[in-house]
């Protein structure tokens, strides 16, 4: 197997090649100046490389038809479920990712109770959260929780206040 900076150097080069065969993409480049090219194949490669890094940082993640799959209900009711704030949804160009453990996987897939209750802290403390900030919280050690993660703490049915507890204060911090 290539290492994964063969494989990225790889694709852009296919991807150029590709964006060269075009003609009128060639004229435009064409007219540009060295710095502002050279800046551009620097912001391809971190947007490239970007959805790789947050996958990793964010953990599993389900998208809209395996939430609408696994519980057994439609796409309106998953998208009743985000806007009644009992279940968090990080916006995927035009669908929605959402990150895995807010559900209990057992004989029947189910959200777990205490996501409302969780988005329910942080939005008391900072009503402006993003859904990002959150999902990348639940996946970060909290000292509240003995340095676990909260999607840790979550799945073990942990008690519930410490966990409160972490969002608030992360909440505080991050309205700051």
């Amino acid at each position: 197997m290539a290492d994964p900076f063969s494989q990225i150097e790889a694709g852009l080069k296919q991807g150029l090649a590709e964006m060269f065969d075009n003609q009128s993409v060639v004229a435009v480049l064409d007219r540009r100046g060295e710095e502002e090219l050279f800046e551009a194949g620097r912001r391809a490669v971190q947007l490239a490389v970007s959805p790789i890094l947050w996958s990793e940082r964010l953990g599993p993640m389900l998208g809209t038809a395996q939430v609408c799959e696994r519980l057994g209900i439609t796409r309106q009711a998953v998208a009743k479920a985000v806007d009644s704030r009992r279940l968090l949804a990080l916006p995927a160009g035009k669908s929605r990712q959402f990150p895995a453990w807010q559900f209990i996987f057992a004989d029947k897939t189910a959200i777990r109770g205490e996501v409302a209750d969780l988005l329910a802290a942080f939005r008391e403390v900072y009503p402006d959260i993003r859904p990002l900030q959150i999902a990348s919280w639940a996946m970060t050690p909290q000292p509240e929780l003995n340095a676990s993660t909260p999607s840790a703490w979550l799945a073990g049915a942990r008690e519930l206040e410490p966990l409160l507890d972490a969002a608030r204060r992360t909440a505080a911090a991050l309205a700051q």
